[in-house]
């Protein structure tokens, strides 16, 4: 058997001792992010595997089993189809102007310690933080409407406000800002953000059941973090991200997906 130059699947989730037995009959161990192609074996002696195929589809491998990796099946969701794809969206653009823009807000945090901002939010559980500065009396909290009417005002000794204080309508767009009270005022200048309707927070709601249903692992919280970015909720999708504990770990997911995006433009051309 002679196996395929391009891969088929990769590792998401790795745990304890794992092999793949290459289809010319190399042993490899495995990591998260290793390549699978044709014909290549998974076995888990021990612990367990996490695999997810350019389809979206993922395979749980747990200890004393194995996994031949074969080509896709053809039929698939189409949101996780969208969703593989978003995941190389994720980490492909480079600068801001790559970024893409939803509803006119460019898909960055361009101002440090503010957050959220320039972002959706799936719901008004949320808390609105910034960077505290050091001799700083007090911060004003201001939130304006989208066309810039002051809503409200507050004034606190925290660097953090839990948005249950504030009166948000979901569906409605907003901006906010700080200022710290100082010899000199300091502002973070104006973030945006918009609350999501019923409607759009019901449909996260289910893309999340659909990926809960489908995958387990690494590979779960990777598509949770994509459904949340390509429907413009990157705060959220900044946290779930987070939640990927061990920077070794995050760094070869990180590297994983650059391959994955790799292999989605190759097929584009």
């Amino acid at each position: 058997i002679v196996q395929s130059d391009e891969a088929l699947a990769f590792a998401t989730e790795v745990k304890g001792a794992v092999t793949i037995q290459r289809a010319d009959g190399k042993l490899d161990t495995a990591t998260v992010g290793s390549q699978l192609f044709v014909s290549d074996r998974v076995k888990v002696t021990n612990g367990l595997a996490v695999l997810i195929y350019l389809s979206g589809r993922s395979v749980t491998v747990k200890a004393g089993e194995a996994h031949t990796v074969q080509k896709a099946d053809a039929g698939k969701s189409k949101r996780m189809e969208r969703l593989m794809g978003t995941l190389g969206e994720m980490i492909g653009a480079r600068d801001e102007g790559d970024r893409p823009v939803v509803h006119g807000m460019a898909r960055s945090l361009p101002l440090t310690g503010s957050a959220p901002a320039n972002t959706r939010i799936s719901s008004t559980d949320f808390s609105f933080s910034w960077d505290g500065l050091e001799g700083a009396e007090s911060y004003t909290f201001s939130l304006l409407s989208k066309d810039g009417k002051e809503l409200a005002g507050k004034s606190i000794q925290d660097t953090v406000l839990s948005a249950s204080a504030l009166e948000l309508t979901p569906g409605a767009a907003y901006v906010w800002t700080v200022t710290a009270e100082f010899i000199i005022p300091h502002a973070t200048g104006k973030n945006h953000l918009e609350i999501a309707s019923a409607e759009e927070a019901a449909a996260l709601a289910e893309a999340f059941e659909e990926i809960e249903a489908a995958h387990t692992g690494t590979t779960r919280t990777l598509l949770k973090a994509a459904a949340c970015y390509n429907a413009g909720y990157l705060y959220e999708a900044q946290g779930i991200l987070s939640s990927l504990k061990g920077s070794q770990d995050l760094g070869s997911v990180n590297k994983m997906l650059r391959l994955l995006q790799a292999k989605m433009q190759a097929g584009a051309n």
